[in-house]
């Protein structure tokens, strides 16, 4: 069974650990360990908070929006749904309506003792 290339110790393409002495040394350099002192958890503590106090505004303020914006489809949902009103003949009679109802019009203009 052959080793997978990706874990193989020996890879070429990683920097030998003479190269990374430097860059470590670099780094610790740009970041001072911290002090250890009786405050040192307090302090952490108090940067996590407020870090999560942030999230939590950006949390609340989304769940805001949701809120807002369910309440605004209820809201048009409800003013587009109407019960079915007495629709005018204009929209839901037929021809057939139309006509007879012309002509019933038409039966009413008729002056009486006139001649049709």
């Amino acid at each position: 069974m052959q080793a997978d290339p990706k874990f193989d110790p020996r890879r070429q393409d990683q920097p030998p650990a003479d190269e990374l002495d430097p860059l470590w040394a670099a780094y610790r350099a740009a970041v001072p360990d911290p002090e250890p002192s009786a405050n040192f958890m307090p302090q952490l503590w108090t940067r996590i908070e407020a870090q999560q106090r942030v999230t939590y505004v950006f949390g609340r303020l989304g769940r805001l929006f949701v809120t807002a914006a369910a309440a605004c489809c209820l809201i048009m949902s409800l003013l587009l749904w109407q019960p079915q009103r007495s629709a005018s003949t204009v929209y839901s009679a037929t021809y057939v309506d139309l006509l007879d109802e012309q002509a019933g019009v038409a039966a009413m203009e008729v002056p009486p003792g006139g001649s049709l």
